[in-house]
């Protein structure tokens, strides 16, 4: 390889590091444009502070507020992916995506409600959503 080969590669390496490959950003505005893929992602990211709570810590406001939000953020994303993919898909897709919705409906009453056990329980129920799902089409 030429000096001049090189240099191409890793200035193409830099510059695709620092614009990144994937046109949508994991928490960034629904776009109504985005893949499966993109979408499952972003959902990944948004039920990330959920499931990296720790069991029996108490809650706060603030832990309110942003769970909440994460919690809005996966039904939202959860939404888009049954309107736009459920229709192409195996029945059983729009049913995993209907056991998402519901464990997303408890989490956000037990936020509502400040009930840390709560919490805890519908996080679980929203993770064997997500592992069922996974389980038959990932």
């Amino acid at each position: 390889m030429t000096v001049r080969s090189l240099l191409t590669v890793c200035s193409l390496t830099l510059g695709l590091g620092f614009v990144g490959c994937k046109g949508a950003k994991p928490d960034g505005p629904l776009t109504g444009t985005e893949s499966l893929h993109d979408l499952m992602e972003s959902m990944e990211s948004a039920s990330k502070p959920l499931f990296d709570r720790s069991a029996g810590a108490a809650l706060t406001d603030v832990d309110v507020t942003a769970l909440t939000a994460s919690a809005s953020r996966v039904q939202a994303i959860n939404a888009a992916v049954k309107t736009r993919f459920a229709g192409s898909k195996p029945p059983t897709f729009a049913a995993h995506a209907e056991q998402l919705e519901k464990g997303t409906q408890e989490v956000l009453a037990a936020l509502t409600a400040k009930d840390a056990a709560a919490l805890q329980a519908a996080t679980k129920s929203l993770g064997g959503a997500c592992g069922s799902c996974h389980k038959e089409f990932k």
